[in-house]
């Protein structure tokens, strides 16, 4: 516990640090940031535990809107598992109405079955999106990680605190709806040109 604190308070005096540079090299930042109001939902997919993260960007403000999962018990049948996922995010977008989605983008697992039926979940969430014409983007978990702690090899619990802390939760997050509100940090880090993300087409 006091490790994951001490990682924290580190992290806001860096972040603090880098905004300080920044004003100091005379930079306007946020002129420098699209001035629109967007609304950005967050996906970590999983085949059992989606997770789901909506937040608003307003410049470099940013605020916590609403975070869940998508839960599948093990004894649920695939086709019935995908079934839904896609009906939980599709009420989720209609409810929340976000501008913009961001996914965590494709990694191998060591198990080639496990791989597949995350493709396939993958799949239907972007087919979801696609209906609702939303524009897709993907990050890497690894990036994910950086940009929410400052380090690719973070654990759960670390990201749990930060996006707490970031986002000034009064609650901790569950894992699946924490790295879904992650996955909408780094598109909304990206928003503002700092290492963009790649659109899905």
């Amino acid at each position: 516990m006091r490790f994951t604190e001490s990682f924290v308070k580190k992290y806001q005096e860096k972040q603090n640090n880098s905004k300080n540079n920044l004003s100091n090299t005379g930079v306007d930042v946020v002129s420098n940031v699209v001035s629109r109001k967007v609304r950005i939902l967050g996906v970590d997919t999983s085949l059992r535990s989606t997770g789901l993260g909506v937040i608003d960007v307003d410049g470099v403000k940013v605020t916590h809107v609403a975070c869940t999962n998508i839960p599948n018990p093990a004894k649920r049948s695939l086709p019935n598992c995908l079934k839904q996922i896609h009906s939980v995010l599709d009420e989720y977008i209609r409810t929340y109405q976000p501008d913009e989605v961001a996914i965590e983008g494709v990694f191998y697992a060591r198990n080639l079955k496990t791989t597949l039926i995350l493709g396939e979940a993958r799949g239907v969430v972007i087919c979801c999106c696609a209906e609702h014409n939303l524009p897709i983007y993907e990050y890497s978990p690894k990036r994910v990680k950086q940009a929410t702690t400052g380090t690719g090899t973070a654990i759960k619990e670390q990201m749990q605190r930060m996006i707490a802390a970031q986002l000034a939760l009064d609650f901790l997050p569950q894992e699946d709806a924490a790295d879904a509100l992650s996955i909408a940090l780094s598109h909304s880090h990206a928003r503002l040109g700092v290492s963009p993300g790649s659109r899905i087409d």
